[in-house]
């Protein structure tokens, strides 16, 4: 639960995968062991069935500004620390900023500050980036 921050699709994901390795290792014992086994796993396919698709979704200008976002610390997102990653302008920021959250990946804590919906997205960001792999 700590992983996932009680997010419902996470937590059924990890109950899903935990489920199926214990049927494919023939135990009815689902163990903390087992589970810690499988985060790798688990991890991998988040990225591709959640974050992978989520991102994809939205447009090559919010994909590069939640890039950066991930170079930001956080908790949470401030636009003056995004400001210091980006060449783009105030107005553009926040414009962006602002699909964003109406794409449901941020919601706004209050003017200039952000959160991410789902758990673990700056760290998949932090991942996609070291991998090479954006747009």
């Amino acid at each position: 639960m700590d992983d996932v921050e009680g997010y419902p699709y996470f937590v059924q994901l990890w109950g899903a995968e935990l489920w199926e390795e214990a049927e494919d290792i023939t135990t009815d014992s689902m163990t903390a062991s087992l589970l810690v086994g499988l985060r790798e796993t688990i991890f991998r396919r988040l990225d591709h069935d959640f974050y992978s698709p989520t991102i994809d979704s939205l447009t090559p200008a919010e994909q590069h500004l939640l890039q950066l976002t991930g170079d930001c610390e956080y908790p949470p997102l401030r636009t003056a620390d995004i400001h210091r990653v980006t060449s783009r302008k105030q107005g553009n920021v926040n414009v962006l900023m602002g699909r964003l959250a109406d794409q449901g990946v941020v919601y706004r804590l209050q003017k200039g500050t952000y959160e991410y919906t789902a758990p673990k997205l700056h760290e998949y960001l932090i991942r996609r980036k070291s991998r090479a792999t954006w747009k």
